[in-house]
């Protein structure tokens, strides 16, 4: 009956010990995991550089982007005009900050054939928009008409010459 009292202590403490020896390594295992941190980002402050363009003109659009854990990583930030999807990358080191912006071409948006209206754009769920509007024709005066020379024969050339533009507006007009 002795032996049988020692083999149960034996398989007792066999018992603890596999305990022990699973109880740290699994909480060391999760403390490690926890050390291990994944990168989290905040996107911030939407901004587009012009609330009205014309075409031909571009308009900037961006966000600022914190990493804020104590882990370098990547991030792919999605901006959405009118339903068109770009997609832009970043890395950043543990707590730092950079701006991730798209330029837009506004005569190479694809979303509608006459582009002219207010445009949606859409990042990490903030809102913001800018107006395409046509270009105007520009009120351009014209100065200092100058015809050189002053009279000329049959098949002879003459040279004119115009300030135009002097109030510097921008927009077309045929001359």
């Amino acid at each position: 009956m002795g032996g049988f009292i020692v083999y149960w202590e034996k398989i007792a403490f066999l018992f603890v010990f596999l305990f022990l020896v699973l109880s740290l390594g699994v909480s060391g295992f999760v403390n490690q995991e926890e050390s291990q941190e994944k990168a989290e980002f905040e996107v911030i402050n939407l901004e587009a550089s012009l609330s009205e363009v014309t075409p031909g003109e571009t308009v900037n659009i961006s966000v600022h982007v914190e990493n804020v854990v104590e882990t370098k990583g990547t991030k792919t930030v999605g901006f959405s005009i009118d339903g068109e999807m770009l997609a832009r990358n970043i890395s950043l080191e543990a707590g730092k900050t950079d701006i991730v912006s798209v330029s837009l071409d506004i005569a190479a948006i694809p979303v509608v054939e006459a582009p002219t209206g207010t445009y949606n754009v859409i990042v990490a769920g903030m809102n913001n928009k800018f107006n395409i509007i046509k270009n105007k024709e520009a009120d351009l005066e014209i100065n200092n008409l100058q015809v050189s020379p002053r009279k000329i024969g049959s098949s002879e050339t003459v040279s004119v010459s115009v300030d135009m533009n002097v109030r510097r507006e921008q927009g077309t007009q045929t001359v």
